[in-house]
């Protein structure tokens, strides 16, 4: 398609030009002039400026002053300058040979201490500005340039009229065929011309790195618009950030605190405990004992009253015994019966004691050996215990990883062994924590449900978004399709109306035309365009046709004669001999007679001239004869006479017939010739001849009566071969004469029928040759197909992403739960299987820890019942050594109480003594017994009575002792309870007050307990004054002592801290509490904000805009480097660029090809793995870019932090390669060898790529669309040797372009063509003068256009 191409620069009212127009020679111009000439002010209102309306000073100037705003050059110097004032800018496109014009153009109008205004146009009805398009009205001899509101007026409805926001959308869609959607393409575009604009390559800079920077800058970044999300959510979690910061030093603050504040409540409640249950335990063996004595008392008065009825009956019996005694005289063998008696009864009780305390001793013995074994077996246990517990902690330890809940305090609570008396409380834990975990686990396979729905419903979408995707492209790409045929059609009429010879499409057909395709809807419209085309096509086709039917009526005729003629020649030469002229029916005489076999000759065949006839005389005889009819008669054989005049009776025909009786005269014309066989019929008829007709010289004949007289021109025909021979030849010459003039004739009329009919056919051929309508209806019909496609597509979108949201919001609700529930274990895998996995691990955590706990029990039950076994031990010892020692006594007494009994036994057993003795002995023996028995009932009874004294007597102690031990009992006890209440220590649980008590005393170790409460106190005061400054200070803690009402002595008073929490008291432990919840919830939330950030921002969004950002980046150098590699130089070198990552990757940072994969993924389709990946990516990046921002002692801004990190720029680098001729492979151009190049080799090596660059960006354009370039001060530092080939590189790649200098004239063999405008303008002078002059190529003229 034809290419728009810069014609006219107009200026109205700016700066110095009033109405001035700039022609351009094939879309270029070289401004020239010296300094402050106004051709760098020129060149910047057109590029950029005109192309996007973008006024910043910063961007106008080549050298990047922020200076001079856009006011300026319409109202001057604020102190010297205008009011207010309008000024116009414009630029006039033309395609040259379908000669369609379009103009774009900027009103400004700028009022002192007002913001300046702005509007824009294009032209695309085909006038033009200053020839019958006027930017402003005359009055008063001035030229008042139009308003807003004027101009959009006169441009009417087929021209378009913008605002300033509008300016450039309007001029990237209708020069450059950029829509709106990409109208970050155009931006690009105008970015590159700028940088290109402005490169001052100049001798000092001439480095390939100022290049790359060139290039560099010319990639399109992110826009701020595009990061404020995520700046703003940095921003967002930075404070969240900071406030975790304060709230974890405070937690580190208070947590000194709890702790100390910990050991001071165990303290207490240890020691309030342990004088409770001291005073417990009092008062129970106090009871115990009172329950002893009462049982004693009870004991005693039964075996007293048992003492005495036994003592009555044996006194009884000794009365009867002793009556009987007297009756003998046994004085002697009564001292000796009763000193046997009392030495029977000392050996046997001696005896019985030895054998009692032997038994004693050896269950003694036999206790400690038992006691001793016991010992060694529990002293084995327990050290199997603590192995079993070394292996178990080590098992613990196992499971420090997985970071449980209450881990380190559970471990704490083992190395100080307190763990025992949380057994109940850490399986209500672990209760709990499954309970948790579980609730997790269900919600994860909620949430994988949740997830496969959402995936399997993304996965629709996706199929339904890249659908839409395909079906909006399909659509764009058919409506711009659609818009370019419609351009091409109207393009293809204008220059059918210039080509064109026959039909010729007048300016008002062709602006119907136009307006018709402009505006085309279909068949309706292609049947108007088709009426008014067939209507200029009839008019054009009578003219034409009448003249072709007058042409070839023409040439029909000349065809016809000559024709005639050339069949007359071709008769005449494939013919014998000439005939005379015969009618038809003679000639089918003769033919009929030659199909009978008839033999027959004409005269003139059968006779010939004699040799003395002259040749006058022959031709007049000759037409004598054939007046007479003679010439031509027939002569026929004489045996075939009746059956020819048969025959000749039927037709048309003249015979010669003589008579016999005629008289024979002698001719002297004529000799025979005719054949043998008519030889005779001949001689015959010309003997005679002359009898019957009468021939002459002079001309006179006679035929009977007929007589006449020839006239005769030329020579004999007829008569003799020869003359008939000649004649032939005679005729065949007339003939091709007549028939070369009958040609040359039909030639005429056949071209003049030709040119009729090529007229014809050519009206025929441009009618039908002209722009077909066919594509654009099949791409009317393919954009309303499209359309509808794109609608089905939007509304399965629709459906899928509503699906889709659905899904979605109830997958985010349960991941947020998922989330909210798992933040307590943030460092978990949030997978199903693991938590399978934990679960099992925590079951076997916990078996493990309450297998510990169960050791420990076992090693404190152990290790008290060895305390136990030792000091039974140490009292059986004792009491075995009081064992020996009666032993010894025992036998000594044996020895002697067994010498007494001998001697009392040799008198009893005397002869005379033994009968009398054996009854005395009976009854001493008997009375022995009773008053033994006697003795031992008082002893008893006396005993009884004792203890029944004392007993009672202790009893009244006991009780008054007890109720006193209760009372101090009760108080100790109200105390502990108070003490417990306060729950410092424990959590409420079924366990009875004792039992608190009782654990309570395993919460301090042996050595605290030796330490005083003021000792305790005074550390916790000091704790409390370190760590209660800045960082907890708002939450205004105290340390304060309670229960002060209380006496001194009984322990009771103690000190409490506080802060303050949600404007509530709390203790520290509820603070550190809530504070770690808060900061958990700020890290969640963190999460969730970052999850956010990198996922709906980042990943959803941002990831996308960066791709594509990348990808068209990579594509533009692409195409740059092609183009590059496609230019051949002068100097045999060919060049090429590349655009690869950077090395120096970070940690946690991926590789640009991975990066790349995951940013092209689709949002919905990106795994949880991938997302994480990127996102740490991400992270990684801010992190390292916060990290030195702090290090620089930068104050931090994240919308620059992010700009920064989301530069994709910076990921890259470029890289130039250069081929010499002959090289096989390219090369790096480092700066060394860029070192060795010549002037012109540096020259080329950077202009090209920077050349490239621009055209590859036009690439992304229309086909239609101008290829401009501007440069300013061009090829500044560029050797005058090397500047042609600077244009011919310009040449090469098709380039129209606006350039200044102050030197360069331009004119070089490489320039085929160019404006050339010399400005001058003198200081402080309010005018520019405009010298044009043409450059042709090979001269420089001078162009009084203006």
């Amino acid at each position: 398609m034809e290419r728009w191409q810069m014609n006219r620069l107009g200026f109205v009212n700016f700066w110095l030009y009033d109405d001035d127009v700039f022609p351009l020679k094939d879309g270029k111009i070289l401004l020239r002039g010296a300094n402050a000439s106004g051709k760098s002010i020129t060149t910047q209102s057109f590029i950029p400026y005109i192309l996007d309306g973008n006024g910043q000073p910063s961007r106008l100037d080549p050298f990047g002053g922020k200076d001079r705003k856009m006011s300026w050059y319409l109202l001057g110097d604020p102190e010297n300058g205008k009011e207010e004032s309008t000024a116009y800018l414009y630029l006039e496109f033309v395609k040259p040979e379908s000669k369609k014009y379009r103009t774009i153009g900027i009103g400004l109008n700028a009022k002192k201490g007002n913001q300046m205004k702005m509007w824009g146009f294009c032209l695309k009805d085909g006038r033009r500005v200053g020839f019958d398009f006027p930017l402003y009205r005359e009055a008063g001899g001035k030229n008042i340039p139009h308003n807003a509101l004027t101009l959009k007026k006169q441009l009417g409805n087929t021209n378009r009229f913008v605002e300033h926001s509008e300016y450039k959308e309007m001029v990237a869609e209708e020069i450059f065929g950029i829509k709106k959607e990409r109208i970050s393409d155009y931006d690009q575009l105008t970015n590159i011309l700028i940088k290109t604009r402005s490169s001052k390559l100049s001798k000092d800079n001439l480095k390939p790195a100022q290049l790359y920077s060139i290039l560099n800058e010319s990639l399109q970044t992110l826009s701020d618009d595009d990061l404020r999300p995520m700046a703003d959510a940095m921003n967002k979690i930075e404070e969240t950030h900071n406030r975790i910061e304060d709230a974890e030093n405070a937690l580190s603050e208070i947590h000194y605190i709890s702790e100390e504040y910990d050991k001071y409540n165990r303290y207490v409640l240890c020691r309030k405990a342990e004088m409770y249950l001291d005073k417990s335990n009092e008062v129970q063996v106090c009871s115990g004992k009172l329950e002893e004595i009462q049982a004693k008392i009870s004991d005693n008065e039964e075996e007293k009253q048992r003492s005495e009825c036994f003592k009555e009956q044996d006194e009884t019996n000794i009365k009867d015994l002793e009556r009987e005694k007297s009756g003998l005289d046994i004085r002697d063998l009564n001292e000796h019966l009763e000193r046997l008696e009392n030495a029977k009864k000392q050996l046997n009780e001696a005896k019985d004691n030895q054998k009692l305390k032997k038994d004693i001793f050896d269950k003694i013995n036999d206790k400690l050996r038992k006691l001793r074994n016991e010992y060694d077996e529990v002293s084995d246990d327990i050290s199997g215990l603590h192995y079993d517990k070394s292996v178990k902690i080590k098992e613990y330890n196992n499971y420090e990883a997985y970071s449980f809940p209450l881990y380190e305090q559970y471990f704490g609570d083992i190395k100080e062994q307190k763990i025992q008396s949380r057994g109940d409380q850490c399986r209500k834990e672990k209760s709990e924590l499954i309970k948790r975990l579980n609730k997790i686990l269900d919600k994860l396979r909620e949430l994988d449900t949740r997830r496969n729905e959402r995936e399997t419903a993304a996965e629709t979408l996706g199929i339904c978004e890249e659908k839409l995707h395909n079906a909006k492209n399909d659509f764009i790409n058919i409506q711009n399709e659609f818009d370019d045929e419609k351009d091409r059609v109207i393009e293809a009429y204008y220059y059918v109306s210039h080509s064109n010879t026959e039909y010729i499409i007048d300016e008002s057909l062709l602006e119907k035309i136009e307006k018709s395709i402009a505006s085309y809807e279909g068949q309706g419209s292609g049947q108007s365009i088709n009426a008014l085309l067939s209507n200029l096509r009839t008019s054009l086709f009578v003219k034409l046709k009448d003249r072709q039917l007058q042409a070839e009526h023409s040439r029909s005729e000349a065809k016809k004669k000559y024709d005639e003629l050339s069949k007359e020649l071709e008769d005449l030469k494939n013919a014998a001999e000439p005939v005379p002229e015969r009618i038809p029916e003679r000639q089918r005489s003769r033919e009929v007679l030659a199909e009978n076999g008839i033999l027959f000759r004409a005269f003139y065949e059968c006779i010939d001239f004699n040799d003395d006839v002259s040749s006058a005389e022959r031709a007049v005889i000759e037409t004598e004869l054939y007046e007479l009819g003679l010439l031509d008669a027939l002569i026929i054989s004489e045996r075939h006479k009746d059956k020819s005049i048969d025959l000749i009776g039927e037709l048309s025909d003249s015979y010669i017939s003589v008579p016999s009786e005629i008289k024979e005269y002698d001719d002297h014309f004529f000799k025979i010739t005719a054949p043998d066989e008519l030889a005779k019929e001949v001689k015959e008829i010309i003997s005679r001849f002359h009898s019957c007709v009468s021939v002459d010289t002079n001309g006179f004949y006679q035929n009977g009566i007929l007589a006449g007289h020839s006239i005769c021109n030329g020579d004999a025909r007829f008569i003799g071969s020869e003359s008939r021979k000649k004649y032939r030849q005679q005729q065949i010459d007339e003939l091709i004469k007549r028939v070369n003039e009958a040609e040359i004739d039909f030639i005429s009329k056949e071209a003049e029928y030709i040119a009729s009919s090529s007229r014809l056919e050519k009206l025929n051929e441009e009618y039908i040759s002209l722009p077909s309508l066919e594509d654009l209806n099949s791409l009317l019909d393919m954009l309303l197909n499209a359309r509808s496609k794109l609608d089905n597509a939007e509304m399965n979108y629709n459906t899928a992403d509503e699906k889709f949201r659905k899904i979605d919001n109830l997958f985010n609700a349960s991941s947020a739960e998922v989330n909210g529930l798992c933040s307590e274990f943030p460092q978990y895998e949030k997978t199903i299987d693991f938590y399978i996995s934990m679960i099992e691990i925590v079951n076997d955590f916990y078996d493990v820890l309450f297998g510990i706990i169960d050791i420990l029990n076992k090693i404190d039950s152990k290790n008290l019942h060895l305390r136990s076994i030792e000091e039974i031990i140490e009292d059986k010892e004792f009491e075995k050594d009081g064992v020996d020692l009666d032993l010894k006594k025992i036998q000594h007494s044996i020895h002697e109480h067994n010498d007494t009994i001998r001697l009392c036994n040799e008198f009893l057993n005397a002869p005379e003594n033994i009968d009398r003795s054996k009854r005395v002995q009976e009854i001493n023996n008997a009375l022995d017994e009773l008053k033994d028995n006697i003795e031992k009932y008082k002893e008893n009874i006396t005993h009884c009575k004792t203890n029944l004294e004392r007993y009672n007597e202790a009893k009244t102690d006991l009780k008054t002792k007890l109720e006193n031990l209760i009372v101090d009992e009760t108080k100790l006890y109200n105390n502990f309870k108070e003490e417990l209440d306060q729950g410092f220590v424990f959590e409420h649980s079924n366990i009875s007050d004792k039992e608190y008590a009782e654990k309570s005393l395993k919460l301090i170790s042996d050595e605290a307990k030796k330490k005083s409460m003021a000792e305790i106190s005074d550390k916790l005061q000091n704790v409390f004054r370190q760590h209660s400054g800045t960082s907890i200070s708002d939450y205004r803690p105290i340390c304060k002592m309670i229960f002060t009402d209380s006496d001194s002595n009984d322990n009771r008073t103690r000190y409490v801290i506080e802060l303050t929490w949600s404007g509530v008291h709390v203790d520290p432990y509820t603070f550190e509490k809530e504070l770690k919840e808060t900061i958990e919830h700020d890290k969640m939330l963190i999460r969730q904000e970052e999850e956010d950030m990198f996922k709906n921002i980042l990943l959803n969004t941002i990831s996308k805009k960066l791709y594509r950002r990348i990808d068209m980046s990579r594509k533009w150098i692409s195409e740059m480097s092609e183009l590059m590699q496609e230019i051949n130089t002068s100097m045999d070198l060919t060049f090429s660029l590349s655009w690869m990552p950077r090395k120096d990757i970070g940690e946690n940072e991926l590789k640009f090809d991975e990066l790349n994969k995951l940013l092209s993924k689709d949002k919905n389709l990106i795994s949880i793995e991938d997302s994480k990946r990127m996102s740490e990516h991400f992270r990684s990046k801010i992190e390292n870019a916060r990290l030195s921002a702090e290090e620089a002692g930068v104050e931090i801004n994240y919308t620059e932090l992010v700009k920064n990190v989301m530069d994709y720029r910076n990921w890259f680098e470029f890289k130039m390669h250069y081929k010499g001729k002959g090289d096989t492979k390219s090369r790096e151009l480092t700066n060394s060898r860029f070192n060795t190049f010549s002037g012109g080799e540096r020259a080329m090596s950077l202009y090209i790529p920077l050349f490239a660059a621009v055209a590859a960006q036009y690439k992304k354009a229309k086909d239609t669309a101008p290829m401009i370039i501007a440069l300013d001060e061009a090829f500044a530092g560029v050797d005058e040797s090397n500047i042609s080939e600077m244009f011919g590189l310009l040449e090469k790649l098709g380039f129209g372009y606006i350039i200044n200098s102050q030197a360069l004239w331009g004119c070089y063999e490489t320039v085929p063509a160019l404006e050339i405008a010399e400005l001058c303008h003198e200081k402080d002078s309010d005018m520019v003068t405009v010298i044009l002059y043409e450059w042709n190529g090979k001269k420089k003229t001078f162009d009084d256009r203006n």
